[in-house]
């Protein structure tokens, strides 16, 4: 094993996204956005996040849920010093949710399969997300994430032992 692990690293962040992402499309948590809230908790509490995208017949994805975008809908009404309206926040609460739109975080953060490793993580740590989508031309058409990545360092590194 190296002393440092700068060759595998430079690797690693060569590597392309298309080699690493998931690219089954049917694996991948997606849901249109005028999906309702039943959709949304069933997606969430199974993957974590869900991507959504304008509609059935389209894959231009338009926005993501995360555990922290649920989070801020369960808020407790308590926690409030003010009488939201949808502008203000997101409170299943207060019935300013109904759909997946009006929970999902817009512009998602995305990156294409072109990318490299390097890029992702960067963009990952700037923005200080898990996950990016994988877009061609706004269409969703695979996602990384942050065990992804993990993943395929440790490929690396047990290749080099070997």
């Amino acid at each position: 094993m190296p002393e440092d692990y700068r060759e595998l690293l430079d690797k690693f962040y060569e590597k392309k996204i298309d080699e690493i992402m998931e690219k089954r499309i049917w694996v991948i948590p997606i849901i249109e956005r005028d999906a309702g809230i039943e959709d949304v908790i069933a997606q969430v509490s199974a993957k974590d996040h869900v991507w959504i995208v304008e509609d059935k017949n389209s894959r231009k994805l338009v926005g993501v849920i995360t555990e922290k975008d649920f989070l801020d809908m369960l808020e407790h009404p308590k926690m409030l010093t003010y009488e939201p309206t949808s502008k203000m926040t997101r409170s299943l609460y207060h019935g300013t949710v109904d759909t997946a739109e009006s929970i999902m975080t817009k512009k998602p953060i995305a990156c294409d399969s072109g990318s490299t490793v390097e890029n992702a993580i960067t963009t990952m740590i700037k923005y200080n997300i898990r996950r990016l989508a994988v877009t061609e031309d706004g269409d969703i058409i695979g996602e990384i994430s942050l065990k992804d990545l993990i993943g395929t360092f440790a490929s690396i590194v047990y290749q080099y032992r070997r």
